[in-house]
């Protein structure tokens, strides 16, 4: 699917998406990048088999400054970065029509980054 989008922004989603994912799976987890085509324009979705996310954890994700505590998981939470990442990619991914979204069937049982961008930046 071709899309009209901002290469280098849409790299940054990326990177942003595999590092969570990366610091949330542990040695041995997996993390799979998707990409197809549907009607509308491109889907973009990162899984990992990490440490996954609660309902509340997922209500959080995209806001500023929001960072998830793992302490009862035996993480640091010193580790967890800024709060600012998923915030900055929602940012990019709706300022170019899109959307972006999480999965996870809860705690331990992993999570899917999801976002999708328009075939026609004139439908933004």
């Amino acid at each position: 699917a071709l899309v009209h989008a901002d290469a280098f922004k849409i790299e940054q989603v990326l990177i942003n998406l595999v590092h969570n994912a990366s610091k949330n799976t542990g040695a041995g987890g997996t993390i799979t990048i998707r990409v197809a085509s549907n009607p509308d324009g491109a889907m973009i979705s990162v899984q990992d088999t990490g440490v996954g996310l609660t309902p509340f954890e997922m209500e959080k994700l995209f806001k500023k400054f929001t960072k998830i505590s793992r302490e009862d998981v035996g993480e640091n939470i010193d580790i967890q970065g800024t709060g600012l990442g998923l915030f900055i990619s929602r940012q990019i991914v709706e300022a170019h029509g899109g959307k972006i979204w999480a999965e996870s069937a809860g705690r331990n049982k992993g999570a899917t980054f999801t976002f999708t961008i328009p075939h026609d930046p004139g439908k933004r």
